[in-house]
């Protein structure tokens, strides 16, 4: 009988879920024990499914749910949801930062979010630390220091992503910029794009067609399957979002 019910559990969840590729694992699959007095009664199958995920390195993986919050468990192998609310999450490294529907921004002190002066519609951050962010008239900012001022840079974009102080990138109405060092502007690279992450000297990125893309340094390479979202760490592990919400890990 357990293993009956052990079975139509997974079937149920198992039939909403599509493989996207071979190079890619599903990890919105996950099994948990039902006990009862210490006695393991059955295992049952979840779902779990993400609006955005932010991968800082392989050990340090966030997600958002609706506003909800979430840091990949690997002991338990699960999600382990996380205080506070946001609609925007950066994660490099160990750094994690957030900006919540009011534009209020975040960072993680390990324990608890810390306020940071300013207002944000979407942030990034770098492997060194670098945070640049996008208010929500499109205007960019660039974080001068860690008490939170922030100085106004040139041009308007969608999306800012920051691998880091060297290597920053934007989207604009499918436009690829990379920021220019020595003109203190923005160069435009080929190519279209609906979703960047950058972290260190890696660049991904997503279109309109889902089609996945990595920066090999002079061009953008197709890579397998088919997303559109995705994160990059600053140890290069990968993952993403299909358009079902599941979440995705890049094989090595």
């Amino acid at each position: 009988m357990k293993s009956i019910i052990k079975l139509i559990l997974s079937f149920i969840v198992f039939a909403q879920v599509n493989d996207i590729s071979a190079d890619w694992e599903n990890m919105s699959i996950n099994t948990s024990a039902v006990e009862m007095r210490g006695k393991r009664l059955m295992e049952t199958t979840h779902r779990a499914t993400a609006t955005q995920v932010a991968v800082g390195n392989a050990q340090n993986v966030w997600a958002l749910n609706t506003g909800n919050v979430y840091r990949w468990d690997h002991e338990k192998n699960n999600w382990e949801q996380i205080p506070g609310k946001l609609t925007y999450i950066s994660v490099s490294g160990e750094n994690v930062w957030g900006v919540n529907d009011k534009g209020e921004i975040y960072h993680w002190n390990g324990a608890a979010w810390n306020l940071i002066p300013g207002s944000l519609a979407q942030i990034s951050v770098g492997c060194d630390g670098t945070v640049w962010g996008v208010n929500k008239n499109g205007a960019i900012y660039r974080m001068t220091s860690a008490s939170g001022t922030w100085k106004l840079m040139p041009g308007k974009v969608t999306q800012i992503a920051v691998g880091s102080a060297r290597n920053i990138w934007a989207l604009n109405a499918g436009d690829v910029f990379r920021w220019d060092h020595e003109e203190n502007n923005w160069k435009h690279i080929p190519g279209k794009l609906t979703y960047i992450s950058a972290s260190g000297e890696e660049v991904w990125g997503t279109n309109d067609k889902e089609e996945i893309y990595h920066w090999n340094g002079a061009s953008w390479s197709l890579m397998p399957g088919n997303l559109p979202q995705i994160s990059v760490g600053c140890d290069g592990a990968v993952w993403g979002i299909s358009n079902t919400q599941d979440l995705y890990r890049l094989r090595k």
